[in-house]
């Protein structure tokens, strides 16, 4: 009798785990034994009862992916229309000129102010000395008194001063030549740079 009780208890342990997550049926067999099982009898005649479990599970708590960002979307490269592309050409082309009259007047200044010979661009000769009151040449310095100036008599027995006088050099003329050749340069290129901006703006 005890036998059978231990096992009516085990069955009755099954039976809840099993009620747990499935359904349950019980009978009483011909020996008059209760039976339990997760499916009914097959060709049973008696009655069979389906036990309902008084706990079903709690569903597994489902943890939701996060979702994947969501990529900012690349601007598309704005197309400039005609009129924008002419107005970006004109403005540079403008700028090139103004660049170009610039450079010219800075080559033009330059040599405004460089025409003084500089202490290295001189060289002494003796020229005839000029009477009182005429005007020097371009860069000829006189000397400062006759004291050394000398008496010079030509083959006609004619007598005449030789003075010192300080003049431009090689180096002073080539210096003047390179700066008169830069504004040239930069004459060229200011007019290379208005041909172009008419060619753009027509």
């Amino acid at each position: 009798m005890r036998a059978a009780q231990r096992a009516f208890i085990a069955s009755l342990l099954g039976l809840s785990a099993i009620a747990a997550y499935a359904d349950v049926y019980t009978w009483t067999d011909s020996n008059g034994r209760v039976q339990y099982s997760d499916h009914p009898p097959k060709n049973f005649k008696g009655e069979v009862r389906r036990i309902e479990p008084d706990e079903k599970p709690a569903p597994a708590a489902v943890v939701a992916k996060p979702a994947p960002k969501a990529e900012a979307p690349t601007a598309a490269p704005v197309k400039k229309d005609m009129a924008g592309k002419r107005h970006d050409d004109r403005e540079r082309l403008a700028g090139d000129v103004a660049a170009a009259r610039e450079k010219l007047s800075q080559a033009r200044k330059a040599l405004a102010e460089k025409q003084e010979p500089q202490v290295d661009e001189r060289h002494i000769v003796m020229r005839p000395g000029g009477a009182a009151g005429s005007v020097p040449m371009p860069g000829v310095v006189p000397a400062a008194s006759r004291s050394n100036c000398r008496e010079q008599v030509s083959v006609d027995g004619k007598k005449s001063l030789v003075c010192p006088v300080s003049m431009p050099n090689e180096a002073y003329f080539e210096r003047i030549s390179g700066l008169e050749a830069a504004v040239k340069a930069a004459e060229e290129d200011l007019a290379t740079a208005e041909r172009a901006y008419r060619r753009g703006v027509d």
